[in-house]
This record gives C-alpha cells, structure tokens and sequence, in this order.
C-alpha cells in the first residue's frame, strides 16, 4: 500500500495537521460514543441519498441492537 495513502488515512483518524503516530490506545478509546445514535444518523444519511440498500443495512444493525435491548 501506498505510504502516503496510509499518512493521508492516519492524518484524518487522529486530526489535521497531527503528528504520524502520536495517538495512543488510551486517548482513542476515553471519549465514550452513541453508537446508536451514529447508526441512527447513518440510516438517515442513506435513505436522503436514495442508497435503500445502505439504509436497509442500519435498519438491521438498529433493529437488532433494539431487539436485544428490548426497546419497543
């Protein structure tokens, strides 16, 4: 794979203009996060761009966490 394709990939996981490698496990994983929440708003963003298949995939991954968390 292509080493600046990989500094490119890294420069937008950890933030412009950040230093190669300067991201620990310890930071990345402090912040807590709605999953739900992101996979509600993916769902959203799918079906306005008229991508039904993309929209049908979060419904599932929606559906099932609801399921499991036997939410009505």
């Amino acid at each position: 794979m292509d080493e600046k394709k990989l500094d490119s990939i890294s420069a937008l996981r950890i933030g412009a203009g950040a230093e190669k490698g300067t991201e620990s496990f310890s930071t990345a994983f402090a912040e807590k996060k709605n999953f739900y929440a992101i996979a509600e708003e993916m769902m959203k963003m799918q079906y306005e761009c008229h991508n039904l298949a993309g929209y049908v995939s979060y419904k599932k991954i929606l559906s099932a966490f609801d399921a499991f968390m036997d939410k009505d």
